[in-house]
């Protein structure tokens, strides 16, 4: 976006935009199990002993407990329709343990073997993700990337409109700056695993972009 003001003293309204690609730095790993039956009892049991059983067979393979979350958990009825009318026939439990890691083809190779494999019998889903600490530190290159954008834009379309530039009024950066400002995101590849003898997982790289608004202050050429 560039808005030239004609004012006292001209301004040139400038957003500095940037986005790299970067590889991912983390696997996370979703294990989830359900169950089914006409007693709320059973299917509580039934995913305990199955989560249990997991959480120690994750173990074996070197997390530690505080390092497997449960993500996700939750009972429902399940109703049955005849002649419009409505009736409860049991419930429907589900449950889901995520462990995060940095990449590690080895370990991410141990856990799906270890899931596939395991008599808890969960569905298996892989994606990938970039650490707060690398994204800290792609922020600032992003950051420069967008003030030099928007210098780049301030120039030109002052250059070509008789100006140049003398200074600057105002900088907004953030939730705050009252402007479309698209934060570091990350687009995670995601994929639904059926069988765990995988040797050649590759993330993709996902997108991180910054944004900076910049109001210039402007002088005859």
């Amino acid at each position: 976006m560039g808005v030239l003001s004609a004012q006292d003293a001209p301004v040139l309204k400038i957003n500095g935009l940037a986005e790299i690609k970067v590889r991912p730095d983390m696997t996370v790993v979703d294990l989830a199990v359900n169950s089914e039956n006409s007693e709320y009892s059973v299917v509580v049991q039934d995913l305990s002993d199955r989560i249990a059983n997991l959480v120690k067979e994750l173990g074996k393979i070197g997390f530690e407990e505080e390092e497997i979350k449960t993500s996700m958990f939750n009972i429902n009825p399940i109703y049955e329709y005849e002649s419009g009318q409505r009736s409860q026939t049991g419930y429907r439990g589900y449950q889901n343990l995520t462990v995060r890691f940095a990449e590690d083809k080895d370990m991410l190779i141990k856990v799906l073997n270890c899931a596939a494999n395991s008599e808890s019998d969960p569905q298996i889903s892989l994606s990938f993700e970039i650490s707060r600490e690398l994204r800290e530190k792609k922020r600032t290159e992003l950051i420069k990337m967008a003030v030099k954008d928007a210098r780049s834009k301030a120039d030109l379309i002052s250059g070509e409109s008789g100006y140049s530039v003398s200074g600057i009024k105002e900088i907004q950066y953030g939730s705050n700056s009252g402007i479309p400002s698209p934060p570091i995101y990350e687009q995670a590849a995601f994929r639904e695993l059926e069988d765990a003898s995988f040797s050649a997982i590759e993330p993709e790289n996902q997108s991180l972009a910054e944004s900076v608004y910049i109001i210039y202050t402007l002088q005859k050429s």
